[in-house]
């Protein structure tokens, strides 16, 4: 029995640090497709928009 004791143990332990990496990654906020990856970002686009001529066209 000792054996699946320690084994409970560590997979609580696992659990435990897991909860606290997705904490520290992603906040105590509600995880949706709107708040996500938007958090602590720079803005990575251009004022202005750089357009390629269409060879074909």
């Amino acid at each position: 029995m000792h054996m699946l004791e320690s084994l409970k143990q560590r997979w609580n332990n696992y659990i435990k640090k897991l909860g606290e990496a997705n904490a520290h990654n992603f906040g105590d906020q509600k995880l949706d497709c709107c708040s996500l990856n938007r958090k602590d970002q720079p803005e990575s686009q251009p004022d202005t928009t750089v357009r390629k001529e269409d060879p074909h066209g």
